[in-house]
């Protein structure tokens, strides 16, 4: 019986997630409760959509000093940098990103930041750097589905540095 209740739970989170975009965990059903990073990460979501940014920022900060959000840090620190970038706050969003490439150089997420990392090498005239960048992410995340813009940018950098 209790297999029976395993596999319903595991649909039900299954189609959650394809239904509604869900980002609940398999305990949340389970238990019947979310955990405390999925609650925070829901706060986050609904502060950013509204356009808190300083909010977002503050709670940010807060939780990624908190070891008992250790499963979702990844993804306050990309939140974080979002906040920052959405609220022009450059400086702040370029330590956040370094931040979260130091300690997650391979998560998916990080994809997004290098390539605006890349954007602004180009805006700086580094286009060697530039293509380099974007070199990694094509290296690093084989599976990531590369934008026709990023094509796009490492064809013309690789012409131009060619011409030089």
């Amino acid at each position: 019986m209790k297999t029976k209740a395993v596999v319903v739970a595991l649909v039900f989170w299954f189609c959650s997630i394809i239904i509604g975009g869900g980002w609940g965990s398999l305990e949340t059903y389970m238990n019947g409760r979310p955990t405390a990073s999925e609650v925070e990460l829901q706060k986050l979501q609904m502060l950013y959509s509204e356009r808190n940014f300083g909010d977002v920022v503050k709670e940010c900060h807060d939780v990624e000093h908190d070891d008992s959000y250790l499963a979702c840090r990844a993804q306050v620190l990309y939140i974080h940098w979002m906040a920052c970038r959405s609220s022009g706050d450059q400086q702040q969003s370029y330590e956040i990103g370094r931040q979260f490439l130091f300690h997650y150089p391979e998560h998916e997420l990080g994809i997004e930041m290098r390539f605006e990392y890349a954007k602004t090498m180009i805006d700086e005239s580094r286009y060697g750097d530039a293509l380099r960048e974007i070199d990694y992410i094509q290296a690093h995340y084989p599976a990531a589905d590369i934008t026709w813009e990023m094509r796009l940018m490492r064809t013309q950098l690789a012409e131009m540095l060619v011409s030089r």
